[in-house]
């Protein structure tokens, strides 16, 4: 049977809930049916039957449509929680990776400014070490302390003999007097 029909003969719209067409047939069979048409006569009898097997058909049609058509609203609707599931779950898994990386990231960032701090402190200590040493600037050597290298001075220093041997520099520098 034609399904247009169907909700013809239930006098229902497209748009009707299963709660509906049940209402509909129940309202429907309790007019049409054979039982209530015994005192008639025999042809209005005949015609309750056959309007109460069109009208349990058209329900059974209509009642199958929608059921399926719900049916698959639901699963629509169970598809689409699924769906957006899974795009939690990945949003949350994204959301791991990038703390992960943050993390990655902060320990590399501490283990540098530890290495910088090691770097800095080591040449600190280097140069309080150069500073403090027997030949800088801070603590000359005495002429008269025996320790004292008697070549330093004299064009050999730390790096051995010099190849050009300079004279003398003169301390004091003498100025012309004017006339």
């Amino acid at each position: 049977m034609n399904l247009q029909l169907c909700f013809k003969i239930l006098k229902l719209d497209r748009n009707a809930s299963i709660e509906e067409a049940k209402h509909a047939h129940r309202k429907l069979a309790y007019i049409w049916h054979p039982d209530r048409h015994t005192d008639k006569p025999f042809l209005m009898r005949k015609r309750a039957e056959r309007e109460m097997q069109k009208i349990n058909i058209a329900y059974e049609t209509v009642r199958s449509f929608l059921s399926s058509q719900q049916q698959e609203a639901a699963e629509t609707e169970v598809q689409a929680k699924v769906k957006a599931a899974a795009e939690a779950k990945a949003a949350a898994r994204t959301k791991a990776s990038h703390s992960r990386i943050g993390v990655r990231k902060f320990i590399f960032a501490v283990s540098s400014l530890v290495l910088c701090s090691l770097l800095i402190i080591f040449f600190i200590n280097r140069d309080q070490t150069l500073s403090t040493s027997k030949y800088s600037e801070n603590s000359r050597p005495n002429p008269n302390d025996a320790n004292v290298d008697n070549n330093r001075g004299k064009g050999q220093g730390e790096m051995g003999p010099s190849s050009s041997i300079s004279p003398p520099v003169k301390d004091a520098v003498t100025i012309p007097k004017r006339a």
